[in-house]
Formats: structure tokens, C-alpha cells, sequence
């Protein structure tokens, strides 16, 4: 339809380049699923489309589009100024109003945000500097006679670490008294024995010429990188830096890391959490957290400070009132808010409260839902319910208070007007602790607390009374009523029953429901006994009548035998950082507590949501048994005792679910039973029998607690690992978890881990999507069909099927992360899932330990294991926000108590290689799923820029008179699209979808060396390195539908279609073939099938044999039968005698011919079961159609994807439109082709900075006195080398002479880099003298390799192996996609952006240091 323009390949026969593919793409004004390319008719008789199309060409020239084909539309690079201090992004978050984005990230050194898609320098203000006010390192030197990897520290260690500490730091050295060819070489330790302050280091290297083998000289000065600062960086939307922030310490090494960054869209506001310490696990440093406001005149943080926060800092909430010292292991978490304006506003600390405790906070991550209106206490739901929390002065029924046997025989004195009674020991005596009192002590015993109410015997003797309490002595539980008892016969005994009741004057149930809220989640560890940690203080509304200091919510941890204790907890907290109330995941099991980590957090309407893992332990093989804290937050002030009671003086809110260790009783928090209960007949209880009040997490009582029960005992150990989902509301019940794990002790061998979490409320604007409508003219639902009603106030779901509940409230949960079955009988067991819809009819969804045996069942199983037993796949779930059951589809839900629908689950990967998702964001509007992560490649060969997938390589070829000519010739052995296929897009037809990376097809008769402007896409993956260790980022998007859309299978319109007649005679019968098993019965006898089993014998007309029979097939044989190609096939007869029969073919081995012997020119008839059974034999006149029995299916429970078997093929693609790899080492390429042997438009990978010449410098005019970071170790090194010489002093430096290197000589003293010697042929007077006083600079570039003319792939000693990138995080604004991650080791091919950056690129600042980089993505 197109002719794409010529390219470099000169023109073909039509004009295109020769291998420039023509490719027609349809655009629409809304995606293809979405609702906005159809309307109603105005006389309402039917659709209307209102799509419009175009068409668009991909070639050199221009680029085409698709909706949902996303490109790289500019990079902004997070630089550290020095290796090995890294810059490592953290989080992200989007102002969804404006497009403007925040990053966080960790920093060890200055930061430098720049870009060069846009004017992000100094003179425009674009590129922006922040400092941390101290070193993240600590500065010592080293003592004589050290070995090459063993350093002896002079003085420092000693005082401030102990042995074990700085494990994972790095070291650089600096200047030492003897050689400088040491400096700059790095390393990171291993080892510290605090006693000989000996520093054991991996190895020492430089990124220049590899390994350090000189020993280290007496003095040599070495830093220490340990500790960490923070930045936050706010960016336009097209990239431009508006302010940079940070977050440091007041001390050397401190560390100050911000984990996660959320914001408000109503008020702008951002929220980020993180942890500070000193870094140093053995021993006590004081440490300051230090917080800035960004100075609105530089837009960069203030030189001063805004607020500071010390470890354990005083607190107006009555547990730390002076100065208190932490103990060793101590670190603690912060929450801070900030103006959009970078203007600092308010801090909480999450901290420990006595002196020498030990406390970890790690790991915490925000989300916010309306945080505006979170100080607004909220007792009303999103429905038209009676509110759950009302006066009960308008109650109509009697409450029911409390119930028991009486414990002592009452009383009955003739002449009398009353009786006593003792009550059972389970009455209320006590009340909880007030607000203040965390030191172990009850409340005021509750005297008076049952007057008013009636006391009803109901069994036993004096059954039937009913009694007014007129007195009540909680110390002896004494209750005193009138009138008594009606006689001495009717008084009751110990065999009586009781319950009191009546109509209190309280609010009876308050729960509190989202006005919203800020959610924060994390991981406590303590190695302290009985030591707390506080969370912050509750708003001013709670507080105790008698004490009108602020309430803390305090946790205690048990450590009862002294051990590590480690627990998760979610907590809410208002627009002020005043927190409502923390919930745990702890582990209940044993005396050891392996909780795991909270990995994903999310807030959707009156919900947060964590994803977290269980069950692993590097060492220990301890019983675990998780427990999710479960309570509801009540919303009264105080507690209100019967009508003539007067206000009590504690409050009884839930802040922390109950941690008592004796039973508890009623005391009016109604209804009696779980907040909400996950099985039937459970019923709470609240209040104390005794004196003692106790807040250890793991003392919960069973009421406040839900156990994820496995149905077996589950063991931690070092190879397994399983994870859960809980979802708990505003008010901190939990509503519903849902975990994965095997289906018994000895099939659970799998190590899974959830690591990202996101949600989705499907809207257009402010009108959420609903099902399916029902036109005015219509008899029967549009079951298949998307529509805008005619008063657009909703529109259609592309998730609706069928049903007007497919759009329930608050949307859907995705969950993303990696998995790892380690045998062939363990699964991942989600549980059967709704689709596909075929399988999931009837059956419970959510039900664990589903059948895989049968085709049908398969398929919704639910049953997950990876393609290999040594690597990771990537696994995407989709659960329903709310999952009350659909009694028009299925059963109920698993479980008694209300449980999540599992809607989806997705697995995608390759067999040999690793694939781990970092992150994933979904769209609003068409659900389509967006999926970052890391893979590794299954070859060294496969990398970027290799010779392998491509058609051509150069040799250059040196003349007389010092040129080159460089000759393509053709490659051997090697095709396009030869990459890894990752996920399956190869096998599944579809290497050229629309969206993958146009890199590698390269022009018939040039090397393909640039990135994305030429050819068709390739969606195989190719590394950034030589190396099947090293990982390389891509991003993945999975349309929501399964294999494009549920409703038509757009990847099967390149399959073959199959058609043919049928041999009548013996195997053409009602019967079965034989006695063997159906794809539909397992391992059962096809005969055993419900609906019948009969026999087909089929002859293939359309098939020419031996041609391919489906897309990846490359075994070209007609024999289709033997590789059991076409089990599980549906049949149709489409005409002849029994036309209109369908079912379900397998294979049988029985009564198959060929009738030659080459399957080139053989006539293929083959016998197959089907099922049903035949009501009508065909005859020679009928003919058949084969296709795939249901859409393609992802198989999640076999570990390959058998490019054998029709329904198999290319399954780990189901789902994925399209999958890119996220940068590219620019320059990488196998010979390059300039005069100098450099690419023809990008620079030489192997290009210095611009450097000053050493200070005290010797330079001449034909001597050049290096800058003491070149500094290098073999007089040979700079050979192949040019310098480009400037004197200018100021940016851009001005090239005033190129030089060429004749010579280098190792440096002659501690202060330079070398001399290097030069010439200037072009210019008489010899070469330029460079000074460092003048700001002279001078800039190295290698030009060719040793032994061939032009410049190699990765020149530099192991320079190609060692690239390597991971995508952290990912977010949406509209249709734009972000993504930020690290990556390191592109020192000589500088990090590149496909479509952005493709010339010039990110050069590392070393081999080994890790920077970070945001890249956006555009429709």
C-alpha cells in the first residue's frame, strides 16, 4: 500500500530500500477497544462508527502509528560527578492534573539532572546541582605493606564499626605517596575485622585499564562509601528540571533514604517516606535527619535547613520527653510533606522510645487516596445503606451487652427490694489503658459499667427472669438487681445462663470509612526485648477526658527468648502526618518471627491494598504461620457506658488491634464478632479481665487476627518462598487477603516474589465505566458488544463480559513479579480464575489444588510454574478490587468469609534466561498493562550491536596516504531476528509487531550501527552486553484481553487454515478409536467422557504437505499426528453429511498412513478421538475445518511452550502487544566505518571528559601533563588514542587543536596522571601549551584497535560485558508512559535512548557506579 522512500541500501525494485518493509497501520481517535469509535444512531436504531482511519509507512524517513505503540519521546540522566558514588532512583509518582513528575532516589555524592532532548544546560537554567552537606564516605588512608585486595585503615575504623560492619560499601583510592597509577581504582568490601581495622576487598579495578595490581603503598588515600542522601526532583512534562531537593545527615556515612514518594492532586502536596541512621549496625553515632525547602530564586535546596529530626526525638505525646540515646541496629523511619513548591510542611518520625533500643524501620513505601479531606472523620459508606455508626438514642432494639454462666449462686433475702448475683469471670472489670499509658497497667476498674441494663436468665434455674442492674462491682463482678429474684426456688445458680442487654446512650459501631487518608507500609525489626516502636500521635479529636495530651500509637515487640523479631505494618495517617491507626502481618509461629517483606502498596477508594512474601530464610527452617492483624478503627471519642452512666475517661478506640493475653470481654462495641469475620461463627470481644494491659504484636488476640492458613505447615527455607495480597479498609479490617502457595508441603518448591502492585478504576474523566446497557429496541444484552449510551454519563468497560457487574467498585488489583518453580510437580497456585471464560463456568473461582490434567481444566487452573527450574519468569495477576460473588456466572467465591476474584493470571518469559519484574502501570480507560523489568540474555552473542541478526559486518582496509576504505561484506550463519525471544513474540508470529525496537533488521549491504530509524521492528531481545549475568531493562505492554481481545483471536488470523475430507470405513465409527485417553479426560479413557467419545479419520486437502503447519513451526513434515500437532483442535463440519458437528479432536496412534515415503510429496490420513460423540457419520462428500479450540491460552501450568503442539506455540506471548528493551549502548557496533574508524554519526565509545592538565603541569608542545585521573599503568595504553586540545576556558570547550599520541610515560609523582607525548603535524609551531591556571582542558578519544584498522566492538578490557540496566519504577499520565531505573557500566558507550538519544547519549562516570535515568514514552 506504501513505498517507503530509499534508504542507505539504495533503492529496490519499487523504490524501497531494499530491505525497508512497507507496513500499513490504522490510527483511530480512541484505542481499538475503547467506546469512543462508536455512537448511538440519532433515531436510536442501532451503531453509528465515528472512527476515522489513516495510514502510515514505516521507513527511514518517518515513523508509523498505532494506538498503543508507544515510542521514546525524551531521556533526562540523574549523573553522579564521581565513581563510585552512585545515584539511584527509588520512586516516582505523576501529578495526573499537570504531567509533572517526582523522582526520588538515593545519592552518594553531588547530582546532576540533564537531558539532551531539550535545553537542559546552565546557561538556560535547565540542568540543575545538589550537594549532600556531608560525605557519604569516610576519608583514612592505608598502612604499609598491604596486599593488593587486603587494606589496613590507619586510625578511623576502629572507633565506629565492629567486625562484620561495611560488608557492600565501596572504596576508591586516592592519591598515595608512592604511585599514582593507583588512583581511582575501586573495589568493594567483603570483609571487616575491626580488631586489625582490616578492609577485605573483592578486587581493585579501573575503568580504564581493568585490574590494580599494584599493592598499595603506605599513606595511599582511600574513601569508604557506606552512607547514602536523597534527592527530590520535580520535572515538566516535557522534562525540563523545575526544582531539586534533598535529604542528608549531620554526620560522615549517615544515611537518609527516601523509599517512596507520593502526592496529592487536590492540593499539589507530596508525601515521601524513607529511613535515616548512621549507617554503622555495630555501634552508636547521634545522628540528624536534616530537611530543606527548595530556594524558589537557585530552585535547589536552601543552604539551610527547614527542620531537623534526631534518632528517638522528643515527642509532645508523652514517651520521650529528653534527650535519649538509641542502642546499636537502630534506624528510623520518617514521613514528610512538601508544598508542589519544594517548601518543606510537616514530619513524623516512626521511632523507638527508650534509651539502647534496637529498631529497624526499612522498606517503607506511601500511597495517598484524597488526602485533602483525610482529617475528616468519615462514618458513612459509598452506598444507600443505613450509615454504620448513628445515635442510639434512636435505637429500636435492645443491644445485647454481654452473656455467660453465673459464676456464684445469687442472692435472695425475703423483705429485700434487691438480689446479687455473681457475674461469669469473663465480665467486664477493667478498662483498656488511657491514651498515655504504655507501661503495662489498665484503666480504672469499670464500676457502675452494666447499670441500667437488663439482666435475662436463659437457661437453667430461674429461666425466664428478667432484671434491671441497679449496681455493678467490677472487682468482685457483683451485679445487683431489681426487683429480686422471685423466690429462693428461682434464684440461679452456676446452672444458669445470663445475658444482659439494652439500649445504650453510645454510638454503638463506629467505623471509620475513607474521607481518605495516607498509607504507609514498611518492615520493623528489633533485636531488643519488650521494646516499642510509635508510629506518631493521633488528631487533636482523640483525646482522653481526663488527659488532654495528644494519644500515641505505640507496638511492642515480645522477643520473648531474645531473638530477631521482624513484623510488617500498614498504617493510615491524615493530611497532618497524625496517624489513626497501624495494623501488623506478623508471623505467629514458634519463637522466631520470619514475617517476610511488604513489596507493593496501593489506596483505591476505602481500601489499601499490600502485596508482601512469607516463607523464606536464608538460614533458619522454622515453622511459619502469617497473621493479618484484623479490627475495626472505631470512631467514638470515648466510651459511653449504659444510659446512667456517666462518660468514662479512656478512649477505646482501635488505633492497634487488641494484644492482650487473657480473655476479653464485651463492653458495648457491637456487633459481638470479628470486624470482619473470615469464617463463620467467630465471635470478639472487648474489653480486660485484669489488671494488666499489654501491646505485644504477637500477644493479638484470636479475634483481632486472621491466620493465611495453606492447608499445610509451612516451613521457611533458603529455596521457597510464597506470597499474599490483603486489602484492608479505611477503618483497618481487614476485608480480604488471598495467598499463593503449593498445594501441600512437598509440591510447594517454588520461590515467588511480588514486586510491584498497582490498581486501576476504570473512568473516562469523572464517569466510572460500567457493563454492558440494554438498548431500548433490544430483546436480548449486547453480550459482546462495547457502546457509549447516549447521555455519555458512562461508558462501556473493556473489561465487561457479559455482565453489568463487570465493573464493580473500586476497579481491579494487578500484581507483578517473578516466579520459580524448582520441579516439575510444584505450581504457584492462584487458584482457578474467572477467564478464560470457557473453563471457569461453574466452578469456584479462587478454589486452590484445580485439575491440569484436563484441556479444559487447564486453563483456568490457575496453576503457575516457569519455564525453567534454574531462572525467573515474569507473572502478571489481576484480582477484582471487591469480589463478591457473580451468582450469574459462577459459584461463590473460595473461603467462607469474602475473598477476592482472581481474574487473570499472566506468565511470560523464556527458557535459559531471567526475567524479573521492577514495575507496572495500567491504563484507565483500556486497561492495557504496562510491565518494566530485567532480562538476561541466553547467549553472549546476542547483545546490542552484535554481528548476530544481522546481515553484514566491515573490515577497513589502511592506505598509503593514512586513509581508510571500509568494505561490507556478508555475514555467515547469521539472520535477522535472531535475538532472544523473550516473550514469545517469534513463536507466536509476531516478531514484527508494531511497538518493538526497529534496531537490528539492518539494509542488505550496510551494518546496521544506529537504533531505531531503520527497518522493521524486531521484537527479539538483544542485550546491552557480551554477558548472560548482566541484566538489560526492557518494558512489556499486555492488552487486558488475553491474546488482543477475548472475542477474537487476532493472532490466529496467521494460521493456516485446515480443512479436508474424511476416510469412511473402520476408523470413521461412533466408537472410540481404542482404549486410549482425551486431551478432555487426562489421563482417563476417552470412552469415560460425559458427552461420549467417537472416532475420526481425517485427510488434510488444504495443507500442502510438508509446508509449515502453524507460525514457528520449523519442522516442515506432514506428519502431524505423531507430534500430537492437532489435539485439542476443534472440529467443524462444514458441509456434506453430519454438517454442523463440532467438538474436540485428540490424536490416536491407532490406523494412521502415509502414502509416500518423503513427507514433501506424502497424502497424511490420520485417526482422532472426539468428543462429543457423532450423531451422524460423515461420509466422502463432508468436510472439515480445524481451529484452536478456545483462544490462545497462556498454559500457565506447562513449562514450555512446544512448538509442536497448535494450541502451544508462542504462548509465553498471550497477552503482550509489544516489548522494547530500554536503552542502548550507543557506538557499540562490530567495525565502525569513519576515517578513524568511528561510526559515520556517533562518537567513539572510548571518549574521555573534557580534563584539566595537572596543576604544577610540565606540558610543552609536545608533552602533555595528564590530569591525575588518567592516570594508567602500561606505557602503551594511549597508542591508538588522539587528544582534542581547547583552550578555552569556559563550556562549550572549543576544540583548538586535534594531537596525535606518540607516547606515554607512567606518572613520575603522586600528583600526575602521566606525560603523555603528542604532535601537531598541521601545525608548525608545534601543538598548543596547555595550563591548568588558564582552565585549559584537553579530551582523550580512542580512534582504532591494535591489531585492524577502525574501531572494534567495546575496545577496553571486559568493557563489553559489564553494561547492565534495570527499570525500578513506571507511571502513566494519560496515555504517556515514564520510566526511571539505573544502570552502569556504559563508560565507552554511552547510554542511549531508541528514537531520542541515539548519537550521543549518558556516558557512565565509571565501570561500576550506578546512575539513574527517566525516560518517557508517547502514544
Amino acid at each position: 500500500v506504501c513505498v517507503t522512500p530509499p534508504g542507505d541500501s539504495g533503492q529496490g525494485s519499487a523504490g524501497q530500500g531494499a530491505d525497508d518493509v512497507a507496513v500499513t497501520v490504522e490510527a483511530s481517535p480512541g484505542p481499538k477497544e475503547s467506546p469512543f469509535n462508536q455512537r448511538m444512531k440519532g433515531d436510536m436504531t442501532g451503531w453509528l462508527s465515528m472512527s476515522s482511519s489513516s495510514e502510515s509507512c514505516i521507513s527511514e524517513q518517518n515513523r508509523g502509528f498505532q494506538y498503543g505503540a508507544h515510542d521514546f519521546v525524551w531521556g533526562v540522566h540523574f549523573k553522579s560527578d564521581e565513581q563510585p558514588a552512585e545515584v539511584m532512583v527509588t520512586d516516582m509518582t505523576i501529578d495526573r492534573n499537570t504531567g509533572e513528575s517526582y523522582i526520588v532516589g538515593t545519592m552518594q555524592g553531588k547530582v546532576t539532572v540533564q537531558g539532551k532532548h531539550v535545553a537542559m544546560n546552565g546557561a538556560l537554567d535547565g540542568r540543575l546541582s545538589v550537594t549532600p552537606s556531608m560525605n557519604s564516605y569516610l576519608a583514612d588512608t592505608v598502612s604499609s605493606n598491604a596486599a593488593t585486595t587486603t587494606l589496613v585503615l590507619d586510625t578511623g575504623g576502629a572507633d565506629i564499626f565492629t567486625d562484620g560492619d561495611l560488608v557492600g560499601a565501596r572504596v576508591k583510592l586516592l592519591a598515595g605517596t608512592a604511585d599514582a597509577r593507583l588512583y581511582g581504582c575501586t573495589g568493594t568490601v567483603s570483609s571487616y575485622v575491626n580488631q586489625t581495622r582490616t578492609l577485605t576487598v573483592d578486587s581493585l579495578t579501573r575503568t580504564k585499564d581493568a585490574t590494580c595490581s599494584l599493592n598499595t603503598a603506605a599513606g595511599t588515600a582511600i574513601r569508604i562509601y557506606f552512607g547514602m542522601s536523597s534527592f527530590i526532583a520535580k520535572l515538566g512534562k516535557d522534562g525540563r528540571t523545575i526544582w531539586l531537593n534533598k535529604l542528608d545527615t549531620t554526620i560522615a556515612g549517615g544515611s537518609a533514604v527516601i523509599t517512596s514518594i507520593a502526592m496529592d492532586p487536590g492540593s499539589a502536596k507530596i508525601y515521601v517516606a524513607g529511613y535515616y541512621g548512621d549507617s554503622r549496625p555495630g555501634v552508636t553515632v547521634d545522628t540528624t535527619l536534616n530537611i530543606y525547602s527548595v530556594d524558589t530564586t537557585t530552585r535547589v535546596s536552601s543552604s539551610t535547613t527547614a527542620a531537623t529530626i534526631n534518632l528517638i526525638p522528643t515527642d509532645d505525646y508523652g514517651q520521650v520527653s529528653g534527650a535519649t540515646t538509641e542502642g546499636n541496629n537502630y534506624q528510623e523511619g520518617f514521613l514528610i510533606s512538601y508544598s508542589s513548591l519544594g517548601a518543606y510542611e510537616a514530619h513524623e518520625s516512626i521511632k523507638g522510645k527508650a534509651a539502647s533500643q534496637q529498631l529497624m524501620i526499612s522498606n517503607l513505601k506511601v500511597k495517598t487516596y484524597h488526602p485533602t479531606t483525610s482529617n475528616i472523620i468519615n462514618t458513612q459508606i459509598l452506598s444507600g445503606r443505613v450509615p454504620a455508626t448513628g445515635p442510639t438514642h434512636v435505637t429500636r432494639s435492645d443491644v445485647d451487652y454481654d452473656r455467660g454462666m453465673i459464676a456464684a449462686a445469687g442472692t435472695h433475702v425475703a423483705g429485700r427490694s434487691y438480689s446479687s448475683v455473681t457475674l461469669a469471670t469473663s465480665a467486664a472489670q477493667y478498662f483498656p489503658a488511657k491514651g498515655q499509658t504504655l507501661s503495662g497497667t489498665a484503666g480504672s476498674a469499670m464500676d457502675n459499667w452494666y447499670n441500667g441494663l437488663k439482666l435475662t436468665i436463659t437457661c437453667g434455674k430461674g429461666m425466664g427472669q428478667v432484671r434491671t442492674i441497679q449496681d455493678y462491682d467490677a472487682a468482685t463482678r457483683t451485679a445487683y438487681i431489681q426487683p429480686q429474684f422471685e423466690s429462693s426456688d428461682m434464684t440461679p445458680d452456676t446452672t444458669s445462663c445470663y445475658m444482659i442487654s439494652g439500649k445504650p446512650t453510645s454510638f454503638v459501631k463506629g467505623v471509620h470509612y475513607a474521607s481518605g487518608g495516607i498509607y504507609v507500609a514498611g518492615t520493623a525489626t528489633s533485636n531488643t526485648e519488650d521494646s516499642f516502636m510509635c508510629f506518631g500521635k493521633m488528631p487533636d479529636s482523640y483525646k482522653d477526658k481526663a488527659d488532654p495530651n495528644n494519644v500515641p500509637v505505640c507496638a511492642q515487640f515480645g522477643n520473648a527468648t531474645g531473638g530477631e523479631e521482624t513484623v510488617n505494618f500498614v498504617s493510615q495517617y491524615d493530611k497532618d502526618l497524625r496517624v489513626y491507626w497501624t495494623r501488623f502481618i506478623y508471623d505467629k509461629a514458634g519463637s522466631t518471627s520470619e514475617s517476610g517483606e511488604i513489596k507493593g502498596i496501593a489506596a483505591v477508594d476505602d481500601l489499601v491494598i499490600v502485596s508482601g512474601t512469607f516463607g523464606y530464610h536464608a538460614s533458619r527452617t522454622d515453622e511459619v504461620e502469617i497473621a493479618i492483624q484484623n479490627c475495626t478503627f472505631d470512631t467514638d471519642t470515648v466510651v459511653q457506658g449504659p444510659p446512667v452512666n456517666d462518660r468514662a475517661d479512656v478512649a477505646t478506640i482501635k488505633k492497634l488491634c487488641r494484644t492482650q493475653v487473657v480473655n476479653l470481654v464485651d463492653i458495648g462495641l457491637l456487633p459481638m464478632q470479628k470486624a470482619n469475620p473470615q469464617t463463620s461463627g467467630d465471635k470478639a470481644q472487648t474489653g480486660q479481665v485484669t489488671a494488666t494491659q499489654g501491646y505485644v504484636i504477637r500477644n493479638t488476640v484470636p479475634a483481632d487476627y486472621i491466620n493465611v492458613s495453606t492447608g499445610y505447615t509451612v516451613t521457611s527455607s533458603s529455596n521457597k518462598q510464597y506470597m499474599y495480597v490483603a486489602a484492608f479498609d479505611g477503618s483497618g479490617a481487614c476485608r480480604w487477603f488471598h495467598y499463593v502457595a503449593g498445594t501441600s508441603a512437598t509440591n510447594g518448591n517454588f520461590m515467588i516474589t511480588p514486586t510491584a502492585l498497582t490498581h486501576v478504576t476504570p473512568a473516562i474523566g469523572d464517569k466510572p465505566l460500567t457493563g454492558y446497557w440494554k438498548t431500548l429496541w433490544e430483546t436480548e444484552r449486547l453480550y459482546k458488544g462495547r457502546g457509549q449510551p447516549r447521555d455519555a454519563t458512562s461508558a462501556k468497560d473493556v473489561s465487561s463480559e457479559k455482565f453489568d457487574t463487570a465493573v464493580i467498585k473500586a476497579g481491579y488489583i494487578y500484581v507483578a513479579g517473578s516466579v520459580k518453580t524448582t520441579d516439575d510437580s510444584s505450581y504457584a497456585d492462584f487458584g482457578v480464575t474467572k477467564y478464560p471464560l470457557e473453563c471457569s463456568m461453574g466452578k469456584t473461582i479462587g478454589a486452590k489444588g484445580a485439575d491440569v490434567d484436563k484441556l479444559k481444566d487447564a486453563q483456568c487452573a490457575g496453576k503457575v510454574v516457569s519455564s525453567d527450574a534454574t531462572y525467573t519468569d515474569v507473572f502478571l495477576a489481576k484480582y477484582a478490587t471487591l469480589g463478591a460473588p457473580r451468582t450469574d456466572m459462577t459459584m461463590t467465591t473460595y473461603g467462607s468469609g469474602r475473598q477476592p476474584e482472581v481474574q487473570y493470571i499472566r506468565r511470560t518469559g523464556m527458557s535459559g534466561t531471567a526475567e524479573v519484574a521492577t514495575g507496572l502501570v495500567v491504563h484507565d480507560l483500556t486497561a492495557a498493562v504496562y510491565v518494566a523489568g530485567t532480562y538476561t540474555a541466553s547467549a553472549t552473542t546476542k547483545y546490542q550491536g552484535s554481528d548476530d541478526g544481522e546481515k553484514t559486518k566491515f573490515s577497513a582496509t589502511e592506505a598509503n596516504d593514512g586513509s581508510y576504505t571500509v568494505t561490507p561484506s556478508l555475514a555467515t550463519g547469521v539472520n535477522k531476528n535472531n535475538g532472544d525471544d523473550i516473550f514469545g513474540l517469534s513463536a507466536a508470529g509476531r516478531v514484527n509487531a508494531l511497538g518493538c525496537p526497529r534496531q537490528r533488521a539492518g539494509p542488505a549491504s550496510t551494518h546496521e550501527e544506529k537504533l531505531g530509524l531503520t527497518g522493521v521492528p524486531d521484537c527479539t531481545m538483544y542485550s546491552h552486553a557480551s554477558s548472560t549475568t548482566t541484566t538489560t531493562g526492557f518494558v512489556a505492554k499486555f492488552s487486558d484481553n488475553g491474546d488482543e481481545t477475548e472475542r477474537g483471536n487476532k493472532n490466529r488470523k496467521t494460521y493456516p487454515s485446515i480443512t479436508g475430507t474424511f476416510v469412511t470405513g473402520t476408523n470413521t465409527k461412533f466408537a472410540p478409536c481404542s482404549t486410549e485417553s482425551h486431551t478432555l479426560t487426562g489421563t482417563s479413557a476417552c470412552s469415560t467422557s460425559a458427552k461420549g467419545c467417537s472416532c475420526l479419520q481425517l485427510v488434510a486437502t488444504s495443507k500442502t504437505s510438508g509446508a509449515l503447519n502453524y507460525p514457528g513451526d520449523t519442522t516442515a513434515t506432514a506428519n502431524q499426528g505423531v507430534n500430537n500437532a492437532w489435539s485439542g483442535m476443534r472440529i467443524k463440519i462444514v458441509s456434506g453429511r453430519a454438517a454442523g458437528y463440532e467438538g474436540i479432536v485428540s490424536y490416536s496412534t491407532t490406523s494412521s498412513t502415509t502414502s509416500a515415503a518423503t513427507p514433501e510429496t506424502a497424502t497424511r490420513v490420520d485417526s482422532f478421538y472426539t468428543i462429543p460423540a457423532l450423531s451422524t457419520l460423515p461420509d466422502e462428500s463432508s468436510t472439515f475445518q480445524l481451529f484452536p479450540w478456545a483462544e490462545l491460552n497462556p498454559k500457565l501450568h506447562k513449562r514450555t511452550c512446544d512448538n509442536t503442539d497448535a494450541l502451544d506455540h508462542g504462548c509465553a506471548a498471550y497477552g503482550i502487544q509489544w516489548a522494547k528493551t530500554v536503552g542502548w549502548p550507543v557506538g557499540q557496533t562490530l567495525l565502525t566505518r569513519n576515517p578513524y574508524g568511528g561510526p559515520s554519526d556517533v562518537k567513539n565509545g572510548d571518549t574521555g571528559p573534557w580534563q584539566t592538565p595537572k596543576a604544577a603541569s610540565t606540558s610543552t608542545a609536545v608533552a602533555l601533563d595528564l590530569n591525575l585521573a588518567d592516570a594508567v599503568t602500561s606505557t602503551n595504553f594511549y597508542n591508538d588514542y588522539i587528544v582534542y586540545l581547547s583552550q578555552s576556558s569556559v563550556q562549550p570547550y572549543v576544540v583548538t587543536a586535534v594531537a596525535q599520541v606518540t607516547g606515554y610515560t607512567v606518572p613520575p609523582d603522586t600528583t600526575s596522571g602521566g606525560i603523555l607525548a603528542i604532535s601537531c603535524p598541521a601545525i608548525a609551531a608545534g601543538c598548543p601549551v596547555l595550563t591548568q591556571a588558564s582552565g585549559h582542558r584537553y579530551k582523550l578519544e580512542k580512534i582504532k584497535g591494535t591489531s585492524t584498522k577502525g574501531l572494534p566492538e567495546n575496545p577496553s578490557v571486559n568493557s563489553k560485558v559489564r553494561q547492565t540496566s534495570t527499570p525500578q519504577v513506571i507511571v502513566m499520565q494519560d496515555s504517556d508512559v515514564y520510566i526511571s531505573g539505573t544502570f552502569k557500566g556504559f563508560d565507552q558507550h554511552p547510554f542511549g535512548i531508541e528514537g531520542v538519544d541515539e548519537t550521543v547519549g549518558y556516558k557512565s562516570v565509571g565501570d561500576d557506579t550506578y546512575e539513574t535515568y527517566l525516560v518517557k514514552l508517547q502514544d
